[in-house]
């Protein structure tokens, strides 16, 4: 069982990496995912409090990513049309992800 978990946390490991570059893939979800496989297995060394740190890193990282390019379009001036055009991304962002 262990073999299977840590293979399923390096392949998950690096779909995560992809998912940094492809945006069709939740890179830091992915890559949780492979680290809760890795803590599953019996001769891990990583704690819950690293899952629970990890899970907080990868919760901003994700909000983050939504929500950004609205506010940064907003502080740098850019016009009406922009700001909602950088909400609209987000939320089909979401919705698209959501459906995936």
């Amino acid at each position: 069982m262990d073999i299977l978990l840590c293979t399923a946390a390096v392949l998950l490991t690096l779909l995560g990496i992809a998912g940094c570059i492809l945006p069709l893939l939740p890179g830091p979800l992915i890559g949780l995912a492979g680290m809760a496989c890795l803590a599953a297995s019996s001769g891990s060394g990583v704690t819950g409090g690293a899952l629970l740190a990890w899970l907080a890193a990868t919760l901003g990282a994700t909000a983050a990513d939504y929500f950004l390019p609205a506010w940064v379009t907003r502080l740098l001036g850019g016009s009406r049309a922009g700001q909602t055009g950088a909400t609209v991304g987000m939320l089909a962002g979401m919705l698209f992800f959501m459906s995936v």
